[in-house]
């Protein structure tokens, strides 16, 4: 079984690095596939049975965010979001085994039949842009019918220990885990981590810092990393609709190669319950990895609703009531369909970074505003380059503006504009955006050339 699946994965990732390392810094040295020999006996069973892995690194990511106010004004918010990676190898080692556990969990949830309701981390040869098209259509279709979007409150972080494990052994076709990934599944359930910008202080005179390899030696991260108390192992306790468990530690770190597969792997029997109810009710379920979508008759809301709540809390998860949004259809006098929320305000149904409103697909507004935002922001970083002493003009600069946003750059917000107009077929509404887009990229570099 390995053999084959060894050579399948190492042909895959050699695609995907090119040839290239890894070039983040951790507590071991940079991977090249090509270089390492005997990789195969190094990823067998018997080896990563009694592996030990390093700590994940943590940092944190600040992302501006802009929202209207009830006033309408617009405030400006900061998400904080951590991120915690894996060391070069242990990398390597999830990787593979991401790999082995997504075929076959693949292969089970064809035969399950919910394949078609799962769209997160598969190989469907198909993107968001297609899964969006293909609810639009949907609704269409139906005519007057409730679109429910919920998403999962702190997904990674509330997936309880005990549920993934039977499930992970499942997918394995045992009752139990091989030890082999038994000792993956503790890493990630009792993962510690270490903060990047500790790191980065304790170790900011050191040889290897200086050449930007690792951050130490295995006899420092022994003697002055373990022995500093700066590991930090996780302990998160789930927290069920205000009450505490003690005795059900959940979570597992997002980011590492194999956390996507997991949870699919995690949700596999909530899947299959809720296509099963759907099937019955004549419902459209869909889920993408946290977000889930419900669309059913409106007569069925209330049952609809009730069962999604019922099945997640079964779980151990919540849903996020500040992010469900429903969503009415229905058809007005001429025909047209309209789309509005509970309270009968116009409001579109917002799905895998789109809206539709009944009639037009956009692209999210605030994916637009973002655009701008980071446009106008290059051009005012290029501005001051453009005008160093070293600077080669502003042809020079203003060519890599129209790589980065414009429309033959490769794969920016303008070349995916692009792409969903054509998955979708032509919206003329995506038209409007897309010249929009391209009116203030040439409004804006015109004003730039001028100054």
């Amino acid at each position: 079984m390995y053999r084959d699946l060894f050579e399948k994965w190492i042909f895959l990732e050699s695609q995907r690095l090119n040839g290239k390392k890894r070039n983040y810094k951790h507590f071991d040295n940079r991977i090249n596939l090509k270089s390492i020999k005997n990789l195969k006996s190094k990823l067998s069973p018997e080896k990563i049975a009694a592996h030990s892995f390093y700590p994940l690194i943590n940092m944190k990511i600040s992302t501006p965010r802009y929202k209207k106010d009830e006033f309408g004004n617009r405030k400006k918010e900061t998400k904080i979001r951590p991120i915690s990676y894996a060391s070069h190898f242990d990398s390597l080692v999830y990787s593979y085994y991401s790999f082995i556990l997504s075929e076959a969990y693949e292969v089970l949830i064809q035969k399950l039949g919910i394949s078609d309701s799962v769209l997160a981390y598969l190989k469907k040869g198909k993107s968001n842009i297609n899964f969006a098209f293909d609810v639009f259509n949907q609704i269409s279709e139906r005519s007057d019918c409730v679109a429910i979007t919920a998403d999962i409150t702190g997904f990674f972080d509330n997936l309880d220990h005990q549920i993934l494990k039977k499930h992970w052994a499942r997918i394995c076709g045992t009752n139990v885990l091989e030890s082999d990934h038994y000792n993956i599944y503790k890493s990630l359930t009792k993962f510690s981590i270490v903060e990047k910008d500790a790191l980065d202080k304790l170790f900011i005179n050191t040889q290897s810092r200086q050449q930007n390899l690792r951050y130490c030696t295995p006899s420092e991260f022994r003697n002055i990393v373990r022995k500093s108390g700066m590991i930090n192992v996780n302990c998160h306790q789930n927290k069920i609709f205000g009450s505490e468990r003690f005795n059900k530690l959940s979570g597992i770190p997002q980011g590492t190669p194999i956390s996507a597969v997991l949870s699919n792997i995690y949700m596999i029997e909530f899947d299959s319950q809720m296509v099963a109810f759907a099937k019955s009710n004549n419902l459209i379920y869909r889920r993408y990895c946290d977000d889930i979508l419900l669309i059913c008759d409106k007569l069925n809301y209330t049952l609809s609703k009730e069962f999604l709540l019922q099945q997640i809390k079964s779980f151990e998860l919540e849903i996020n009531d500040s992010k469900t949004l429903v969503i009415e259809f229905s058809s007005d006098n001429t025909g047209v369909l309209k789309a509005k929320d509970r309270n009968g305000q116009s409001n579109n149904l917002q799905y895998l970074g789109f809206e539709y409103d009944g009639t037009n697909i956009y692209v999210r507004a605030s994916s637009v505003s973002r655009y701008k935002r980071r446009l106008k922001s290059a051009l005012k970083k290029g501005k001051k380059a453009a005008s160093g002493k070293n600077s080669k003009g502003d042809v020079i600069f203003l060519k890599k503006i129209y790589r980065r946003f414009g429309a033959s750059g490769n794969r920016n917000f303008l070349s995916y504009v692009i792409r969903s107009k054509r998955v979708m077929d032509n919206s003329q509404s995506l038209k409007k955006q897309y010249k929009r887009c391209i009116q203030k990229l040439s409004k804006i570099t015109k004003l730039k050339m001028l100054d």
